[in-house]
């Protein structure tokens, strides 16, 4: 997975999912899984710039150290996508945030200000700092301008989540769901018409199966296709 000697570089970015608790941030999982898409959360400090926000932290050194800042402090579960890092900086224009003091802001330009975060450290380690700061550099965040369409990278990405039981919830529920979207297709849009023809060998009629030129999306997806790519974070 990290083929730098350097165990602080990757290749890899990580968008963690959030949540009150595992459950939710698995079902947010979920939906970005179903929805194809990671969508962009709209921040009123970086003047309504939509993003998508990732880490290049490799995730050895976060199932080893956490993913928490020196208070261990942290927002984020176990539940994730693993995305190429050259990928969503080619395809996605994905790029690191600037961490900045908040005088710096004005001084961007326009097409940099997105990847403004604000930057007001304590650089107290060993002890929880009297006065409030703000410090994301432990996140080593990269970001996405706008909604992350998973098939703008031919949906190459690896799916984190925390255990086993955690995974078989995931696989069966997205079996589920596209099962049902695929005989509901079937009823209303049949994947498959058939039509008579004559064969004039055996000289009899048979039935010939065609594609149905008119169906829909889901017609053609078949549930057993569907395999996910799934990493088991507690196992490392």
């Amino acid at each position: 997975m990290n083929e730098f000697k350097r165990p602080d570089l990757s290749s890899t970015l990580i968008h963690f999912t959030k949540g009150e608790n595992d459950d939710e941030a698995f079902e947010n999982l979920y939906s970005i899984l179903i929805d194809k898409c990671i969508n962009a959360t709209k921040f009123k400090s970086l003047e309504d710039n939509e993003i998508v926000c990732l880490t290049e932290t490799p995730l050895k050194i976060i199932m080893e150290y956490g993913f928490t800042n020196h208070t261990n402090y942290s927002n984020y579960r176990k539940f994730g996508l693993m995305f190429d890092k050259e990928e969503i900086y080619k395809i996605y224009s994905g790029r690191p945030a600037l961490y900045l003091e908040k005088k710096c802001f004005n001084k961007l330009s326009n097409d940099l200000k997105w990847r403004f975060a604000l930057f007001e450290p304590s650089f107290k380690y060993k002890e929880l700092p009297k006065k409030p700061f703000i410090d994301f550099t432990w996140e080593r965040e990269w970001r996405v301008q706008g909604d992350l369409y998973l098939s703008d990278c031919d949906n190459n990405f690896i799916v984190l989540v925390p255990n086993l039981f955690y995974k078989n919830k995931l696989e069966d529920k997205i079996r589920d769901y596209f099962t049902n979207k695929f005989e509901d297709c079937n009823v209303e849009n049949p994947r498959y018409l058939y039509e008579l023809e004559y064969d004039y060998i055996e000289g009899i009629y048979f039935q010939k199966e065609i594609e149905n030129e008119e169906n829909c999306e889901c017609n053609v997806f078949d549930p057993d296709d569907n395999i996910l790519n799934i990493i088991l974070l507690d196992k490392m």
